[in-house]
């Protein structure tokens, strides 16, 4: 099945897959919340009828929810990701990009062996000089978020991806 998915026709029928799902998955959310907004506002439909009816609509809104991971699992293996995780990932050939340089902000402040800037990630908005890059075991912390690690940690921070994601960018 995985070799049809690589097909044109395996992904058309992906894309096609996908779009019926999350248009059922739509719908089922727009009558849930007709539903939530009618029980609120009318006192002669029974509490018994309602409550199966949006049971039903939630139940329905999960199932669809796992159906489009599925589909979108199914669209990434027909794209070729898989070939990402079959071959072997040079790790440390990523690990010898010096740190220094994916910090996309300029050095504050410098010391033997340091380079101080102000915090890269995103969750921490940095005016000051809290983080710090040791050039000689090519790592970071910052003193601000309580945050370090590697390059390849620090990649997959600022960039938001995973590690394959990581490792091939910081090797190209």
């Amino acid at each position: 099945m995985m070799e049809y998915l690589k097909t044109r026709e395996g992904r058309k029928m992906i894309r096609e897959k996908l779009a019926e799902v999350t248009g059922d998955l739509e719908e089922a959310k727009e009558d849930l919340s007709f539903l939530l907004v009618r029980k609120r506002g009318s006192p002669m439909s029974t509490w018994w009828y309602h409550e199966m009816i949006i049971k039903l609509c939630r139940e329905k809104i999960k199932l669809c929810e796992r159906e489009i991971r599925r589909w979108n699992m199914y669209n990434s293996f027909s794209k070729g990701y898989e070939a990402k995780f079959d071959r072997e990932l040079d790790k440390g050939l990523a690990k010898q990009v010096q740190i220094e340089t994916i910090v996309p902000s300029k050095v504050e402040g410098k010391a033997p062996g340091r380079l101080k800037f102000c915090c890269p990630l995103p969750e921490h908005n940095d005016n000051t000089a809290s983080f710090v890059v040791y050039k000689d075991s090519n790592s970071y912390y910052c003193f601000g978020c309580c945050e370090g690690g590697d390059v390849i940690d620090l990649y997959m921070k600022i960039y938001k991806c995973d590690f394959v994601t990581a490792v091939t960018s910081l090797i190209n």
